[in-house]
């Protein structure tokens, strides 16, 4: 490992990078596709080409733009730069022609490094602002082996400047300097313990701050830094594969492509073994939404790599703070905590007046401390505005970033982030102004005005553009391939509208909220093309009900239909489970129904599963949960699970909210399920009613400290309110509204754990709200009782003699000390303590040396905590 003081003792990241060469000379330090270079290769490939950059006057401060495609050379590059003295300006290939004239004409490089992949796209750019291009393919190193001279090092130059979105509708770049960088390694070491046998894969764009957490987390501590293409990444199955052949340790994902990695694992959970060399995943750049996580527990239980939630945002160098998050954290709130500041720095979370909010209230959250950039490059006016003093005793003289950031402090004393403030959001960790986007819709020819506004749909956020036009309204397509000029892809918005007019309120502003109401969907006039067989019927079902479009031909293009590569791994996975044989990049090079069914054979894993008998028995879980449920005593939390959220509705509707929500619950058999006793044994029986209790409070009366009161008592008291499994006339499920504005109210559902694991609950949700937003008040269908069928098969898999027969085999059958418990236990006691995030590294560097499983290890402390706490004294 790199210790912290090492680190702090260096000037630049050139200096921390060279001590990692002389300490791992031979080990590998770059891994691109089947090519590799040890720490002395890069080493040395870097100093040649800084050798040129002095040369070409590259010294301390220079700007170098670094356009360079996803390889070794990449990283070469980029260490060359700062070898040289320099700092590196990212400009990604991918990105659009116009974006990267902007990006160059703002920041004025001195010169750019740019590849084959990259040449001719800067080269207007660069010959405009007479900027030269030094390219790396026809790049020959010198035989010289002077050493690099850099000038005086100094921790407060510039290592890089990255351009997130602004504001005003135009990009800004972050002045950020080596000090930021090194200090966040030096700060974050203590918690990870990171060493030369982490391998660090690298997920992520190099213009996304993201990556230099990647990057030299890897460098700067002697491990191995993978560089996979973008095939790989999209692909949930080849990165799992990708991850077990190479040996990750670390995994640093933004939520939304962690989701869908999530999802994929819980439909094949076969491959979960691919990740048992991970020690840690990490994420950054979004919103970590709890509930989509439950799959991931789902499958990987306890076992699995240490979760770890990082906020941050460019401004304060990647991250910020560091939350450890569990399965327990699903129990009780939507979205994960962010945790602590890393210790040199501060967190505040304040009101407009720069006054602390009380717990429960949302305020802006400000961070202070050494981790803050210089500023923005050639914007003092914006610098001042975001970078204020920090007015706090103690603290005289120091800055604080406005991060635009909302947050709160939630019942849980838990620091939950709520939203971002004044027109951004985050989309896979890319910060979104949504006045850029408006910016980019308007200089369209033909639009005469756009509103852009954010929304949310299965948990990610959305952008969704409203658009007046002149005259004729462009088709979907041309308005998609004319904006794909002006904006990358993390910019493009989801779903497109035509409005008439602008609605204004009152006051002349923009009437945000009637917007969904009077805009009609852009869409392609000409009528889409009938499929040409059943399986292209299929398959077009399956794109509609994905892409949430009604019309869509053989021949439509999925990303010009609001796709994307989250949606591309969604896609696949339905098709998958339908039987198509097909992979996310074959999406990319066949991005439309015909030509993807072409590609990719139907086979027979789609079909459906014979019915199973069905059975009156509990499961084995379900009977576990009851026996510990009854023995628990009242306001434990023993399988009674709470969980809460805010419903936002400008014509808010208690009464058809409360019908959607019952209408729901009698299509889902579990919701009658009553449970009975026969002898030792637990069986299900069909109640004839739903055992939902839902009914509804007005708080609108009342101050918004004394509804948060109100609503705290309740959870207080419904948790000493036991459920009754085995009782009739009692109910398995709360609900209740806390009406708390016109246009808000919390609802507030306590259901037994017995009778919902949290599996389906998204599902649940989204068809409730979209029956309440379709104003439905139908009896819907009953569903399947699919679950009977799975005890079912539960039962057959406990009476299969080649299973009995393995465990009367196993090495330890018969060795037991303890008799198994006969009876329910008379009662229990819950106590619990949070195992701080660096035992927890540890542990699972522990378990990664011996070659075990990190529940093993786990598993074995339990083992000789019992066996200390029951052994005779007298042995």
């Amino acid at each position: 490992m790199t210790h912290p003081t090492e680190l702090s003792a260096c000037q630049t990241l050139a200096e921390a990078f060279s001590r990692s060469v002389q300490r791992f000379p031979d080990r590998i330090a770059v891994q691109c596709a089947a090519a590799s270079l040890s720490y002395r290769q890069l080493d040395q490939r870097a100093d040649a080409l800084a050798r040129r950059l002095r040369a070409m006057g590259v010294t301390a401060e220079t700007l170098v733009g670094l356009s360079v495609r996803r390889s070794s050379d990449l990283i070469v590059a980029m260490l060359a730069i700062l070898k040289a003295g320099g700092a590196y300006l990212p400009l990604d290939p991918e990105y659009p022609a116009e974006r990267l004239d902007y990006l160059v004409g703002d920041a004025r490089p001195k010169l750019i490094v740019v590849d084959a992949a990259s040449r001719e796209r800067l080269a207007a750019a660069a010959s405009a602002k007479d900027i030269p291009q030094l390219d790396l393919d026809a790049f020959a190193p010198s035989r010289d082996e002077t050493p690099v001279g850099g000038g005086a090092p100094n921790r407060d130059n510039l290592a890089y400047v990255i351009y997130t979105s602004g504001s005003t509708g135009g990009p800004k770049g972050s002045l950020i300097t080596h000090r930021n960088v090194l200090r966040l390694f030096t700060e974050s070491q203590p918690y990870y313990d990171f060493g030369p046998e982490d391998v660090w894969p690298l997920l992520h764009s190099y213009a996304f701050d993201f990556s230099v957490w990647e990057i030299f987390g890897a460098l700067l501590h002697g491990g191995a830094l993978l560089v996979p293409d973008l095939a790989t990444i999209r692909d949930p199955s080849a990165l799992l594969a990708y991850l077990r052949r190479h040996g990750a340790t670390v995994l640093n994902q933004t939520p939304s492509f962690f989701y869908q990695l999530a999802l994929y694992l819980s439909e094949h959970p076969e491959q979960r073994e691919a990740l048992e060399s991970l020690a840690f995943v990490v994420f950054g750049g979004e919103r970590l939404d709890l509930t989509q996580l439950k799959p991931w527990f789902k499958t990987m239980g306890d076992e699995g790599p240490v979760l770890v939630n990082m906020y941050g945002i460019t401004e304060t160098t990647v991250h910020v703070t560091l939350h450890v998050v569990d399965a327990d954290e699903t129990k009780h709130r939507k979205s994960a905590g962010i945790g602590s500041a890393l210790p040199d720095l501060s967190l505040f979370l304040l009101d407009e007046d720069l006054q602390p909010v009380a717990a429960g209230e949302v305020g802006e959250l400000y961070v202070a401390g050494p981790g803050l950039a210089r500023g923005y490059h050639g914007r003092p006016g914006l610098t001042a505005e975001a970078f204020i003093p920090c007015p706090f005793p103690g603290r005289e003289g120091q800055r604080m970033y406005k991060t635009q950031d909302l947050a709160k402090i939630d019942p849980h004393g838990e620091l939950v982030y709520e939203s971002r403030k004044g027109g951004y959001l985050k989309i896979r960790g890319f910060r979104v102004s949504l006045a850029e986007i408006e910016s980019a819709l308007c200089e369209l020819d033909g639009v005469a005005n756009a509103v852009v506004q954010a929304s949310s749909e299965d948990g990610r956020d959305l952008v969704s553009a409203y658009l007046r036009f002149a005259s004729a309204p462009m088709s979907l397509r041309e308005l998609r391939q004319a904006l794909a000029e002006k904006l990358p892809g993390f910019m493009m918005p989801h779903h497109f509208h035509c409005i008439d007019s602008l609605p204004l309120t009152a006051h002349g502003k923009i009437d945000r909220s009637r917007l969904p109401h009077i805009a009609r969907a852009l869409s392609d006039e000409r009528p889409p093309d009938a499929p040409a067989s059943a399986d292209e019927a299929d398959m077009t079902a399956i794109w509609r009900r994905v892409l949430g479009v009604e019309r869509l031909g053989p021949n439509d293009d999925f990303f010009a239909l609001g796709g994307d590569s989250i949606r591309a791994v969604e896609l696949i996975m339905a098709l998958n489970r339908a039987g198509w044989a097909a992979t996310v990049e074959d999406v990319f090079h066949s991005p439309n129904v015909r030509d993807l069914n072409d590609r990719s054979l139907r086979g027979e894993t789609g079909l459906p599963p014979t019915r199973a008998k069905r059975a009156n028995a509990a499961s084995d879980m379900q009977r576990l949960m009851l026996e510990h449920y009854q023995a628990a005593p009242a306001g434990l939390g023993v399988y009674h699970v709470q969980q809460w959220f805010d419903c936002v509705d400008a014509a808010l509707d208690i009464g058809r909210l409360m019908e959607s929500f019952r209408l729901e619950f009698s299509r889902h058999p579990v919701f009658r399920t009553l449970f009975v006793r026969d002898g030792d044994a637990i069986l299900r029986t069909d109640a004839g009613r739903e055992r939902v209790r839902l009914d509804a409070v007005d708080l609108r009366r009342d101050a918004p400290a004394r509804q948060r009161a109100r609503i705290a008592e309740y959870a207080r008291a419904d948790l000493h309110a036991p459920f009754a499994p085995f009782e009739a006339a009692s109910e398995t499920a709360r609900l209740r509204f806390f009406q708390t504005e016109d246009s808000r109210c919390v609802v507030f559902l306590s259901i037994h754990h017995a009778i919902d694991d949290g599996w389906g609950q998204q599902r649940f949700f989204d068809a409730v709200f979209q029956r309440y937003q379709r104003h439905d008040a139908v009896a819907p269908p009953a569903r399947a009782d699919v679950f009977s069928e799975y005890v079912a098969l539960q039962q057959r898999m406990a009476l299969d003699p080649a299973a009995i027969e393995y465990w009367r085999r196993a090495p330890f059958a018969g060795a037991q000390t303890l008799a198994r418990r006969r009876t329910p236990p008379a009662g229990m006691t819950e106590h619990k303590k949070r195992i701080a995030p660096r035992l927890v590294a540890r542990v699972g560097h522990c378990a990664r040396a011996r070659r075990i499983q990190t529940r093993s290890l786990y598993l074995a402390a339990a083992g000789q905590a019992i066996a200390r706490a029951t052994r005779d004294p007298r042995s």
